[in-house]
């Protein structure tokens, strides 16, 4: 198992405080959330090969976290699609030029009128990951596919991400980040994971924090013993995990390297 931390904790300041704030915690890994300001799509080239020096002196192993607030590869809007495919294949190239090998992605909302037209949107989700894919494949990346917690996330529960791996398993590149917090967010016992034998074998990152979402200040801590519970029943079962700790909170990463360790 590896221990890492995401980059959100330090969003304001930009990633290279985040590989500060990693190695000082000691930790593994640094998952690099690739969202403005805090590190930008259109970084240039020469700014990944310095970021890549400094990543490999440090001995941190790294991955991608793409941005995944309006981003949505399923919409029925071209534009919307288009432009989410293009930074989902930026966060590829920039894992590639970082000599990472991991990217998490949001696998797509169905609002109104994806929902109304189900099986359409499903069919231009497929074909959206399947674009996706092939493109990484290229760069010898891996996609990885995040459970999320809102109503209209294609991707909520275990059976969702069942779903996605049997369709996109002709690729041997795809798996899956499953967000412990997320998971508890839509009340999905964990034992539906521990009993697919599949299913587990696919999850590379698992993301621990506080529910609802990471990002949140005004958390509740007396949460922070069940997600740990469920995320130690979890880590035994993977091959190799990496863990990583989401959230803004410096007092609250800490606490939860203290318990994992």
């Amino acid at each position: 198992m590896q221990l890492g931390i995401s980059s959100i904790v330090c969003f304001k300041e930009g990633v290279l405080k985040a590989v500060e704030v990693a190695k000082n915690l000691k930790v593994d890994h640094l998952d690099i959330f690739c969202s403005p300001k805090h590190f930008t799509l259109d970084t240039p080239n020469e700014y990944l090969k310095e970021l890549r020096e400094i990543l490999n002196s440090s001995k941190l192993s790294v991955s991608i976290k793409a941005p995944a607030f309006t981003q949505n590869i399923a919409s029925f809007n071209d534009y919307v699609r288009d432009l989410t495919l293009a930074q989902y294949k930026r966060c590829i190239d920039i894992c590639a030029k970082l000599d990472c090998q991991l990217v998490t992605i949001r696998a797509g909302i169905f609002f109104y009128e994806e929902k109304r037209k189900r099986v359409f949107a499903q069919k231009r989700l497929l074909e959206s990951l399947e674009e996706l894919l092939e493109y990484a494949s290229r760069l010898n990346v891996t996609l990885l596919i995040e459970n999320y917690y809102l109503p209209m996330d294609a991707v909520k529960k275990v059976k969702d991400l069942r779903k996605i791996i049997e369709l996109c398993s002709h690729h041997d590149n795809i798996g899956v980040a499953l967000n412990i917090a997320h998971l508890l967010n839509v009340r999905e016992s964990i034992q539906h994971l521990i009993y697919d034998r599949i299913l587990k074998k696919y999850i590379r990152i698992i993301y621990v924090g506080l529910p609802p979402t990471p990002w949140d200040l005004d958390y509740d801590e007396s949460k922070l013993s069940n997600v740990i519970e469920n995320t130690k029943k979890i880590i035994p079962l993977v091959h190799d995990p990496i863990v990583i700790i989401a959230s803004i909170s410096m007092p609250i990463i800490k606490k939860m390297l203290e318990i994992l360790r």
